[in-house]
């Protein structure tokens, strides 16, 4: 009986290998998932496709995120909180953070992973990366990460067939500058 759990739990990670080595050779990486990420230049984020969920109805999220990212009036127009918003109480709350991010260079919002550095005493390469997660037919998050502290996380919802920026996780840079305005 030990020799067949023995042989299974050796069966298992040898698969769990061989996929590991599979992934690594196909070049995925944590920052490099292709339905998610586009170059750094262009400012459309998602490489969706049309029939995906979110991009059906009346407004797509992603001609929603093209007029999200260039257009500072067209993102205060669509900050709001529901009974979802369990971070930031207020639309107004929302928007400023918002404007902060982007005064601090955090706009256009993408997908991406864009090398910062390497550090040869600690072998470690830093990334500047933009990550969509739980991309739903009625909401989307966006988490960001900057090597120079600048992170946060959008959360993204339909409401009556328009797309609407309904909470946010900012990171401690941003707060302080919130509670000096």
């Amino acid at each position: 009986m030990n020799r067949i759990i023995l042989f299974c739990i050796t069966a298992l990670f040898m698969s769990l290998s061989l996929n590991a080595q599979k992934w690594e050779k196909e070049g995925h990486k944590w920052y490099s998932v292709p339905s998610y990420y586009i170059n750094d230049d262009e400012l459309c984020v998602l490489k969706l496709t049309a029939s995906h969920p979110c991009n059906t109805g009346k407004e797509p999220f992603t001609s929603f995120l093209k007029k999200f990212n260039k257009d500072r009036n067209f993102r205060k127009s669509r900050c709001m909180t529901t009974e979802y918003s369990i971070i930031i109480p207020s639309a107004e709350a929302i928007s400023t953070i918002i404007d902060i991010f982007e005064e601090k260079g955090g706009f256009p919002i993408r997908g991406f992973a864009k090398k910062k550095g390497y550090d040869k005493e600690y072998d470690f390469t830093s990334y500047d990366y933009g990550f969509w997660h739980y991309i739903d037919r009625d909401y989307i998050v966006y988490s960001s990460g900057f090597t120079n502290g600048l992170n946060i996380i959008l959360l993204f919802q339909r409401l009556d067939g328009q797309w609407y920026c309904t909470d946010t996780y900012p990171c401690q840079i941003i707060m302080k500058e919130l509670k000096g305005k």
